[in-house]
């Protein structure tokens, strides 16, 4: 949901799916809505897990292993794609996370922000390797209304905070309403 609309993900899933010449997919029927099927390709998730165990054991891995590739922003030349290993990245975000935001167990920890994005990995993996609790939110920072960060850390007993410049500018129009109401 975006704005209190449904945001058609499958679609645009597909097409970088078979472009990128992706095997499967796995689709979590999540908005009721109708999408989409190939059944050379597509595979519902719900089907997937059906008779699986609740409780599985932790896959053994190499610090070396691959986690994650992901890929710069592109601000100094083409976006291209790093690769992050088990262990490194584990150490490596979680050190940020300590010594930046000095975060510690009990804490909650709200980075607005999208998960494609290096700071959805530094708030989940690093918060919740610290100890603490991270709040993460559906949908789109002033909406429904310029108070919702406020309004979620109100609630949540949010006790770091996390926002970017483009979203300070985005709620400055509001004054501190918002801001004081909570």
């Amino acid at each position: 949901y975006r704005r209190g609309r449904i945001v058609g993900m499958k679609e645009p899933a597909d097409e970088a799916a078979r472009a990128a010449q992706v095997p499967r997919t796995v689709v979590h029927r999540r908005a009721g809505r109708d999408v989409p099927w190939d059944d050379r390709y597509d595979v519902w998730w719900h089907d997937l897990v059906a008779g699986q165990p609740e409780d599985l054991p932790c896959e053994d891995t190499d610090a070396e292993d691959v986690w994650m590739i992901a890929y710069t922003s592109g601000t100094t030349g083409r976006p291209k794609g790093a690769v992050h290993v088990q262990g490194g990245f584990l150490v490596k975000i979680t050190s940020e996370v300590a010594y930046q935001i000095d975060m510690h167990p009990g804490d909650v920890l709200y980075w607005v922000t999208d998960m494609g994005w290096i700071m959805g990995q530094f708030e989940a993996v690093g918060g919740l390797a610290l100890g603490g609790t991270v709040l993460l939110f559906e949908g789109a920072p002033t909406y429904p209304g310029p108070g919702r960060v406020w309004d979620l850390c109100q609630r949540h007993g949010v006790t770091i905070l996390g926002i970017s410049p483009t979203l300070v500018r985005a709620l400055m129009p509001s004054g501190t309403g918002p801001v004081e109401a909570h």
